[in-house]
């Protein structure tokens, strides 16, 4: 046991709301727990009635556990409330143009003729998922998720997503339907996690942080160096088969008048580089490999 919790009231029933509402309000991170199993019994009709004994837990199991899908039941989902909150979380806060609506102001990552698309791996019930946020016009998101037990991308709409960082409270539109809940946001050195309370849930999702200038992934013995944005190439620095250094620059990428460098992170040989000047690439693409 973590912990006792007690409430009082005038009579048995205001105990109970009492006890009802500190529930709805107990957060626990990182712990297993029976607060939802809690909030099950304080609703259950015998319960209020009194009508409790030894045997209440095995003669109304079916009640108390239920087996039926619940909204927070598909993994998808959640990985796409909780990357629809990592893009918000990563606006700046206190930004009063955006706050405002100002267009210079707003960093909802919406590109003018074009959608932008960011690509996220997210961990959520020890599954790895594969998660893709368009940003759209005011600030909406399409998201789409892969997952082991997906065979196809699952689509996501989250929109209207409003973030209260000094309440830690949330309200989004998802998948057409209006939901709120609370959030705990936790920055790490090798990951970031986000907390989530909602629906009488939670859930945790965590994020790897990757150094995204040069973003490395290992794929068949080799390192895979992938494009950290979509853009052009400016130029090509390096040529199938040379030797390079740890520092040594691959190429250079453009995008929005904005430009970057692509570096080597370890010492090897250029294998698999295909891409010249003007050459186009998305966010994610394999750019070389070095082994």
């Amino acid at each position: 046991m973590i912990a006792k919790m007690i409430t009082r009231g005038e009579d048995r029933g205001a105990a109970i709301a009492e006890m009802q509402k500190a529930l709805g309000e107990l957060q626990i991170a990182d712990l297993p727990n029976n607060v939802s199993f809690l909030q099950t019994i304080m609703k259950h009709d015998k319960f209020l009635e009194g009508d409790i004994e030894t045997n209440f837990i095995p003669k109304y199991e079916k009640d108390l556990f239920p087996g039926g899908e619940t909204f927070l039941a598909d993994n998808s989902l959640k990985s796409a409330i909780a990357v629809a909150l990592k893009c918000k979380l990563e606006a700046p806060a206190g930004d009063l143009e955006a706050q405002a609506g100002g267009p210079w102001g707003a960093l909802d990552g919406f590109r003018s003729h074009l959608v932008y698309r960011r690509g996220l791996e997210v961990s959520v019930d020890d599954e790895e998922i594969a998660a893709h946020a368009s940003y759209l016009r005011g600030g909406d998101l399409a998201i789409e998720v892969s997952h082991e037990s997906s065979p196809s991308p699952l689509a996501h709409s989250v929109n209207n997503v409003s973030v209260d960082r000094l309440s830690s409270r949330f309200h989004a539109e998802i998948d057409g339907n209006r939901h709120h809940g609370d959030f705990l946001y936790l920055r790490g050195g090798d990951q970031d996690a986000i907390h989530i309370w909602m629906e009488g849930s939670h859930f945790a999702a965590t994020f790897p942080n990757v150094d995204y200038g040069n973003a490395e992934l290992e794929e068949g013995g080799k390192k895979s160096i992938t494009s950290p944005m979509p853009g052009r190439v400016v130029e090509v620095f390096v040529e199938n088969g040379q030797q390079v250094s740890k520092g040594d620059v691959i190429l250079a990428l453009e995008a929005m008048k904005m430009e970057l460098t692509i570096k080597a992170t370890k010492e090897g040989v250029v294998h698999g580089l295909s891409l010249a000047k003007d050459s186009k690439v998305s966010e994610g693409d394999v750019l070389a490999y070095l082994d």
